[in-house]
């Protein structure tokens, strides 16, 4: 609330992007670049979410094979995943206060209605196991793709 007093209108929309990290918030309103990079994250993690089951398996293939090269970028993707998978949750629960990234929240509500709690917190929990592996050295394709494959179908 503060943030938002001291900073205006451009604080709601960093605030929804920075997910909790007042640091990475106050930085972003210094560098605009940052926040390009992050609302991209974003919209390229819910594109990749809400896509049909091939562009899924295609995206983690891609992103899989790119991995050893920038295993920090497809790091921050998947972590973006876990956040939006949560926000999932919390729209398809009508907790819209405690969403990560609020700017999600218009595009997740009509998808969510058709996904059951328990599919969400299946989807939430493959994100995790996908996390856990990465750092595991477990083949990154691998990971990816099994936890492509534990998302509710569109």
């Amino acid at each position: 609330l503060r943030f938002s007093r001291r900073f205006g209108q451009p604080a709601a929309t960093v605030a929804g992007l920075a997910a909790g990290r007042i640091g990475w918030a106050h930085r972003a309103l210094a560098d605009p670049g940052l926040l390009t990079r992050q609302r991209e994250t974003v919209e390229e993690a819910l594109r990749w979410m809400l896509a049909d089951p091939y562009d899924r398996v295609v995206t983690a293939f891609r992103l899989g094979d790119a991995f050893a090269k920038r295993r920090a970028e497809v790091l921050a993707s998947v972590r973006t995943l876990l956040g939006l998978w949560r926000d999932a949750l919390l729209v398809r629960l009508a907790l819209p206060g405690w969403l990560t990234y609020g700017t999600a929240a218009e595009t997740l509500r009509p998808v969510v209605e058709d996904w059951d709690v328990a599919a969400i917190q299946r989807a939430s929990h493959a994100v995790l196991a996908c996390l856990r592996d990465l750092e595991a050295n477990v083949r990154p394709r691998l990971a990816l793709e099994a936890m492509v494959m534990e998302w509710p179908a569109r």
